[in-house]
């Protein structure tokens, strides 16, 4: 009878008073779990939020606590004696972007630059958005013994439009689209999420992206989200923590029959901090860090003909390093000023290019050769996305090589309390095999090697409302020797609920 009283009267109180059942707020990226009472900062991660991905994905932005609401004290009392909680959260932004050249939508990431002597590559374009606004729901249940149960949906509104949409429809009429929808059962012996979160290769959501305007993942970035069931499990005291995690994922191609796996170490320093903005979102408290993680993943590739034979099975895989460093400790984020903060990716792999937000290097699979001059040319049945394999010129499949590194740094200047700062970040990415499995003729549309940086500046007149400048850059070098550019300025202004 107790936990029926205990959910009649959640029920009510998450329907009459959800703006009063906000507790205090942390972000979904810090650790993986927002706790149910608190919501997370938008993925600029692991102590806020970041924008996101795709050729029409967004970064996330990191979001600032909800404001504690007022609730009656028969509502304050029902809610702490049961247990149960209810939080909303989220950010309103405006982006406006102008761009050298008509290559990006709205947000950059990986996507091919059009070449100089194209129309496109010759003339700039001019874009606002406000897609990257976003919402999210946190839900907590009571504990039981000295386990509890955690859960998150979180939405924005990059979903997918029809590739015919008039310009107007594109930007005024967009679609919702899941970013989160997880729970976490976290108990004394191991913590089990199941759901859609970031991927733990690269550790997303635990405090190591960059801060910028720009939409992540920045090119070169790690930045990914996937269905997955994840068991993870933390050891250590106040001052160290180490967690130990490994996860099956929905793999990257359905047809191989199992799911892809990743695993993960972090170490974290908890009482050496630092003030650390992940994306355009918020600063928060975040510890020294340093994670290490993999993918493993298996393709199965049909044979190179009209009506394939058995597969081929090729081993991709991938390992990443990430760290975060305050140079200029910080213990409180409200008096940030002077603060110093480092952070840096390094990552390799073959057959993972999917991890890296729409990074193909413009590598596709050929067409089958067509000798009979067929009107209805013969087709090659594919179920492996462009840019993890392709065949070589014996139609041998191979999975494709890249290493990248990113690196940023972000500094809160000494007045106003530091709500004033700056932050760069360069990235590199390059291939090693993709023009040698590229045939001569088309080595123009592919790239092998991509650079990347970047130029911001913060300020927050409120602690909920804050303005940004942006200036990028990046360049791609194709496969016949041109190199591709593109640059960028970009205005943000985001207020956080």
């Amino acid at each position: 009878m107790r936990y029926l009283k205990a959910v009649v009267v959640a029920s009510s109180l998450c329907v009459a008073r959800v703006a009063a059942a906000q507790e205090e707020a942390v972000t979904d990226e810090a650790d993986g779990a927002a706790k149910a009472a608190e919501a997370p900062k938008a993925e600029a991660s692991a102590a806020v939020t970041t924008k996101p991905e795709e050729s029409a994905q967004k970064t996330e932005a990191a979001v600032e606590p909800p404001a504690q609401t007022t609730a009656t004290p028969a509502e304050k009392e029902a809610r702490k004696e049961e247990g149960w909680s209810a939080g909303i959260y989220g950010f309103v932004e405006l982006d406006a972007m102008r761009d050298s050249t008509q290559s990006y939508p709205e947000s950059a990431h990986n996507n091919l630059i059009a070449r100089r002597g194209t129309y496109p590559g010759n003339h700039g374009r001019f874009q606002m958005t406000a897609k990257n606004s976003r919402v999210g729901f946190n839900f907590g249940a009571p504990k039981f013994g000295e386990s509890r149960a955690t859960a998150n949906v979180e939405l924005d509104f990059f979903g997918q439009i029809p590739t015919d949409a008039l310009q107007n429809e594109y930007n005024v009429f967009p679609s919702v689209r899941m970013r989160h929808a997880w729970a976490k059962l976290e108990t004394p012996i191991v913590d089990v999420l199941i759901g859609q979160y970031h991927d733990l290769f690269g550790w997303g959501g635990s405090g190591f992206y960059p801060a910028s305007v720009a939409f992540l993942g920045l090119p070169g970035q790690i930045y990914h989200r996937n269905p997955q069931l994840r068991v993870a499990k933390k050891f250590g005291s106040d001052a160290v923590t180490l967690e130990v995690a490994v996860a099956a994922v929905r793999p990257a191609q359905r047809d191989a029959g199992i799911p892809d796996g990743q695993a993960g170490l972090r170490l974290s320093l908890n009482k050496w901090t630092g003030a650390v903005a992940q994306g355009s979102g918020q600063p928060s408290l975040v510890p020294l860090g340093l994670g290490v993680s993999a993918i493993g993943r298996r393709l199965e590739i049909p044979e190179f003909r009209p009506v394939p034979g058995e597969p081929y099975g090729k081993t991709a895989w991938g390992i990443a390093i990430n760290a975060v460093l305050p140079v200029i400790p910080v213990k409180d984020v409200d008096d940030r000023g002077n603060g110093l903060s480092v952070n840096g990716e390094f990552s390799v792999g073959s057959g993972v290019a999917d991890m890296y937000t729409g990074l193909t290097g413009g590598a596709r699979f050929p067409a089958l050769p067509n000798p009979g001059a067929l009107t209805t040319a013969p087709l090659w049945p594919q179920n492996v996305d462009n840019g993890l394999a392709t065949f070589d010129k014996n139609f041998a499949p191979k999975t494709l090589d890249w290493q990248a590194f990113v690196v940023g740094l972000q500094y809160y200047l000494p007045v106003f309390g530091g709500k004033v700062w700056v932050t760069g970040n360069f990235s590199q990415a390059k291939s090693k095999n993709i023009l040698e499995l590229t045939p001569a003729p088309n080595r123009g549309s592919v790239f092998s090697k991509q650079t990347y940086f970047d130029a911001n500046v913060f300020v927050a007149p409120l602690k909920n409302f804050h303005f940004a400048l942006s200036l990028q850059q990046t360049q791609q070098t194709y496969g016949d020797g041109v190199k591709a550019k593109n640059q960028r300025g970009q205005l943000a202004a985001l207020y956080f609920f």
